[in-house]
């Protein structure tokens, strides 16, 4: 669909200037009238033989115009993801690659919120493409974009592929979990020690970004080992998720947690199944009057 408004102010005409060319170009049936659509061209490879016969400097220059002029008329819509998308179409062909990113990223973070997965699976890498072509990438921002694009996959089904982008999200953050099946068994090890260490002791409250991210890349990734039955990558993800979750006040997941006190439990280790719930049960009630009281309640074993 053919914007008028957008035209003007993207190029800077009257709008009766706008108007009469437009009124031209439908004569000439290069664009059509459609009653619930507008103005649009009479068909896609009009457009696409206009597009072609473009200049690569004009075509710059008009995509630069655009995404000014949609800037301008967008206002408080800016955060939405149609209009991000566009936004950081036109900046990047107009080779404003560090204006587009910001957008690309918007979009994938309103598409994720609003479920509409496949659009921010692309939203998403494109993101990711482009800032790691930055001779100064933001390490981190990256890092959580790979963890976004893993849940994306993650509620597309698409398990492989969610793993691939937590892993490189865990890798980037410097927590990566080993591969190799000798050097898991070690890793299992120690954080297993580390684990039932920060049962016994304290630590200064952090608000780490890296250990956040990194936390909650672990228990997707837990999650996605557990359907594979593989228990001691599932065991190390949740124990990487939680040994990094402890130092936070407010850990940003209660998944790991609970994860790690069915294992207690099995184990049959009471005590230890009690202190994991109740700290599952402190996170998820968290800020509800009646449901906040029951840790307290819980006995002891």
């Amino acid at each position: 669909m053919i914007d008028i408004d957008l035209l003007v102010a993207a190029d800077w005409h009257s709008r009766g200037t706008v108007v009469d060319a437009l009124e031209e170009l439908v004569s000439s049936q290069i664009l059509e009238v459609q009653q619930t659509a507008g103005l649009r061209f009479a068909h896609d490879k009009v457009r696409e033989s206009v597009y072609r016969g473009l200049g690569l400097v004009e075509r710059i220059r008009l995509h630069a115009l655009a995404a000014a002029a949609i800037e301008r008329k967008s206002g408080s819509d800016l955060h939405l993801a149609s209009v991000c998308s566009k936004l950081a179409h036109h900046w990047t062909q107009a080779g404003e690659v560090g204006k587009a990113i910001p957008y690309w990223a918007r979009a994938g973070k309103r598409s994720l919120e609003t479920a509409a997965h496949d659009d921010a699976i692309r939203y998403f890498e494109s993101a990711i493409r482009l800032a790691s072509s930055q001779p100064a990438a933001d390490v981190f921002q990256i890092c959580q974009w790979e963890r976004f694009l893993g849940e994306a996959y993650f509620c597309r089904g698409k398990m492989q592929e969610s793993e691939t982008h937590l892993l490189r999200c865990l890798d980037g953050l410097g927590y990566g979990i080993p591969a190799a099946s000798w050097r898991r068994s070690w890793s299992f090890a120690k954080l297993l020690g580390i684990q039932l260490w920060q049962r016994l002791v304290s630590f200064p409250i952090s608000n780490d970004e890296r250990r956040n991210e990194a936390s909650l890349a672990a228990a997707r990734l837990a999650f996605i080992r557990a359907w594979k039955n593989d228990v001691i990558a599932t065991t190390t993800a949740v124990l990487t998720s939680a040994n990094l979750a402890d130092v936070f006040a407010q850990p940003p997941s209660a998944r790991p947690y609970a994860i790690l006190g069915l294992t207690a439990g099995f184990a049959r280790l009471h005590r230890l199944e009690q202190s994991y719930f109740r700290r599952v049960l402190a996170l998820t009630c968290l800020g509800h009057p009646f449901l906040t009281s029951i840790p307290q309640a819980l006995p002891t074993v």
